[in-house]
C-alpha cells in the first residue's frame, strides 16, 4: 500500500552530485544522487529509472553546462542531446571537474561529441 502511495506523491529532487560509479567492459554506470544511469555497451542502450531513455546511435551530443541549482547556487548539468532534439538530463553537480569527467566518459563510451564549456571540458566546444 505504501509503495502505491509513494508512487502517487511528487518525488523530492535527488541530491545534487554526479559521479562515475563503475566502468567495466560491459557497462558504464553513473551515480546521480541515489539514482543509477546505466550505459550498456552490449545493447548500446541508456537506462535511467529502469527505462530505456536512449540508444547510443540516437545521441548527438553529451552536454556539460552551467545551470542553477534548486537553492539558486551554480551547478553543472550533464545531459544527452538526442538527434530528435529531445534532451535527457543525467544529473547535476556542484563539482565541475567530476561532472565534466562524467560527460567526457559518456561521450567516449557512446561515440557522441561533447558540447559545453571550453574550459571545463578541456577542449574546444563543437
Amino acid at each position: 500500500m505504501w509503495s502505491v502511495v509513494g508512487n502517487l506523491l511528487p518525488r523530492k529532487e535527488q541530491p545534487e552530485g554526479l559521479a562515475i560509479e563503475s566502468d567495466s567492459p560491459s557497462s558504464l554506470v553513473l551515480l546521480s544522487g541515489s539514482e543509477r544511469i546505466v550505459f550498456d555497451r552490449l545493447t548500446r542502450a541508456v537506462i535511467q529509472r529502469g527505462k530505456l531513455v536512449a540508444t547510443f546511435g540516437t545521441i548527438k551530443y553529451v552536454l556539460a553546462r552551467e545551470a542553477t541549482g534548486d537553492d539558486g547556487s551554480p551547478v553543472w548539468q550533464v545531459s544527452l542531446q538526442l538527434k530528435t532534439s529531445r534532451e535527457v538530463t543525467l544529473g547535476r553537480s556542484k563539482d565541475d571537474t567530476g561532472a565534466c569527467a562524467a560527460a567526457a566518459r559518456v561521450a567516449s563510451v557512446t561515440g557522441a561529441q561533447t558540447k559545453g564549456s571550453t574550459a571545463a571540458l578541456g577542449r574546444p566546444a563543437h
